[in-house]
């Protein structure tokens, strides 16, 4: 999960942990080049998990990546900044 600015990536790392659910900021791949620059890295029963516990304009401005290969990623979804 990558984020459009820095605060938004802080802020969902700390909802995600006021939900139980650890997540950890990390540095975004080099083949993703969007964003901040940071973002979340979880399974795909993790992202379930946060789908059905957060709520959805908490999402906003975040674009989630499957990894596909060694260095390949499949943007999943986008949403836009809320204004």
């Amino acid at each position: 999960m990558t984020f459009d600015s820095t605060h938004l990536a802080i802020e969902m790392e700390e909802v995600l942990n006021e939900k139980q659910q650890l997540a950890k900021i990390i540095a975004i791949p080099a083949a993703i080049s969007a964003g901040c620059g940071l973002g979340l890295k979880m399974t795909e029963k993790q992202y379930r998990e946060v789908c059905k516990k957060i709520p959805i304009k908490t999402l906003a401005g975040t674009t989630i990546y499957s990894k596909k290969g060694n260095a390949e990623y499949q943007m999943i979804i986008q949403t836009k900044t809320n204004t």
